[in-house]
């Protein structure tokens, strides 16, 4: 098994890899063109069976951090580490960046998710809450993805 990174040639790994775990997938050209998208796959025998992704974000006093959006394993493929291997190349991407940060948001019931940073060296910070404004509806959002 190997993680990583897609460049923007990599297009249809990326759609591929998205439809592995059950993401509706839109063009990977549009997501990879955009140069603070970030997106790690990982593959066994050539075929994708994990994805993470998320996208670096520019501060005003110049640094970067890097958002860990999402971590996705194909079902059959879950509990073998491509989960730590998948945050482990997203990691390292961001340092290749020169990110001051990489940091990720998750439920705190969501074992599974806390469990795989950890191994992947990640700190917990107790002090954090998120709050989230809905800007569009449900079924709109599925019929404007990636527009």
């Amino acid at each position: 098994m190997i993680a990583r990174t897609l460049q923007s040639g990599d297009a249809l790994v990326l759609e591929s890899a998205c439809r592995v775990v059950g993401i509706n997938p839109g063009p990977g050209a549009v997501f990879l063109s955009n140069n603070a998208s970030v997106a790690v796959v990982a593959e066994l025998e050539g075929d994708p069976v994990g994805l993470a992704y998320g996208h670096e974000l520019r501060h005003p006093d110049a640094r970067s951090t890097m958002l860990l959006y999402s971590v996705d394993v194909a079902f059959p493929h879950r509990g073998n580490g491509h989960g730590r291997a998948l945050v482990a190349e997203f990691v390292e991407e961001a340092r290749r960046r020169s990110c001051a940060e990489v940091w990720v948001l998750t439920d705190p019931e969501n074992m599974v998710a806390r469990a795989t940073y950890l191994s992947a060296g990640g700190v917990q910070d107790n002090d954090q809450a998120m709050f989230v404004w809905v800007i569009e509806a449900e079924s709109a959002r599925s019929e404007t993805q990636w527009n």
